[in-house]
């Protein structure tokens, strides 16, 4: 099924915009907001530190290195992690 699109030109807050309209189909759009959610939700989750949230980790210390091969940082610290635990 072919997607219609046409010129469409709008005023939004006293600005005149040109631009297009494509229909497609409501489930595109459910898609489109499920995944907009989730990636929210990643971030949220990956950029969340300890001190953020006294309740799910209370008590906790700061963390120091004990594995054989010593501290490490970056990419290094991490294929020692591989080799050690993978």
């Amino acid at each position: 099924m072919p997607r219609l699109v046409t010129a469409r030109q709008i005023v939004l807050d006293k600005d005149t915009l040109n631009g297009y309209m494509q229909k497609v189909p409501y489930a595109d759009i459910e898609q489109l907001i499920r995944f907009a959610e989730h990636k929210k939700f990643r971030d949220i989750q990956n950029n969340e530190r300890t001190e953020q949230d006294a309740v799910r980790f209370a008590g906790l210390k700061p963390s120091h290195c004990h594995h054989p091969g010593g501290c490490r940082t970056g990419k290094a610290h991490q294929r020692a992690f591989n080799r050690y635990f993978l």
